[in-house]
C-alpha cells in the first residue's frame, strides 16, 4: 500500500510538471490594426515554434495583408533560436522586441535589419549560453568539452553570419548566466553596424 502511494505521488509529480512545461511553450497572439496584423510571440521557445511562427506568416502572406513580428520571450531552445533566426534572415523579416532575453535574442539577431524596439522599455538581455556556465574556470576563462565546444562554435558562427561580425557573441559570453543584462544601445549599434 505505502507503494501504491509513492508511485502515486510520483506521476502527480511528472504530470505537474509535464502540464507546466507544456502550458509554458511559445504563444502567438494576433492583433489586428489598422495598418495590418501585430504577431507577437511570447513565452518560452521551445521546439516547433519556428513551424509556429513560419504558419501564421504564410497565412498572413497568402490573404496579402501586412503584419509586423513582435518578439517578447524570457528565453529558452538555442537551437530553436538560430532556426527562428535564419528563418527571419532567409525570408527577409524585420522584427520588433519587446523584452527579449537569452535564447530571444539570439532570434532576433536575425532579423533582416536591425531588430528594433517596440517601445522605450524594450529591452535585449543577454548571458554566457547556460550550458557553458558550468565549465567557468575560477579566473573567468571556459574549459568546455568537445561536445559542449562545438555547440558554442555553432552558437558563433550564427551569430557572425547574422551580424557580420563576433560583437553579439562576444558581449554574451563575458555575461555571467546568473548575472543577464540588457545590451545599451551603444553595443547595439556597434553589433549591426
Amino acid at each position: 500500500m505505502h507503494t501504491h502511494r509513492i508511485l502515486q505521488k510520483i506521476i502527480l509529480l511528472f504530470s505537474s510538471v509535464l502540464l507546466f512545461t507544456t502550458s509554458r511553450a511559445g504563444t502567438l497572439e494576433h492583433r489586428t490594426l489598422s495598418k495590418g496584423v501585430q504577431l507577437i510571440y511570447s513565452d518560452v521557445m521551445q521546439r516547433g515554434d519556428t513551424q509556429k511562427i513560419h504558419s501564421a506568416i504564410a497565412s498572413l502572406k497568402a490573404s496579402e495583408k501586412t503584419f509586423s513580428l513582435i518578439l517578447n520571450s524570457p528565453g529558452g531552445d538555442v537551437d530553436e533560436a538560430m532556426a527562428l533566426g535564419k528563418y527571419l534572415r532567409s525570408h527577409r523579416i524585420a522584427v520588433q522586441y519587446y523584452r527579449c532575453a537569452s535564447a530571444c535574442a539570439i532570434a532576433a539577431i536575425g532579423s533582416i535589419s536591425p531588430p528594433k524596439p517596440y517601445d522605450l522599455s524594450s529591452t535585449l538581455i543577454i548571458h554566457r549560453p547556460s550550458i557553458s556556465q558550468s565549465y567557468v574556470r575560477p579566473d573567468g576563462s571556459l574549459q568546455m568539452p568537445h561536445g559542449v565546444q562545438k555547440m558554442m562554435l555553432q552558437l558563433k558562427d550564427y551569430t557572425v553570419q547574422m551580424t557580420k561580425n563576433s560583437t553579439f557573441y562576444d558581449l554574451m559570453i563575458d555575461v555571467d548566466f546568473y548575472q543577464p543584462r540588457a545590451l545599451t544601445q551603444k553595443e547595439l549599434d556597434t553589433i549591426f553596424h
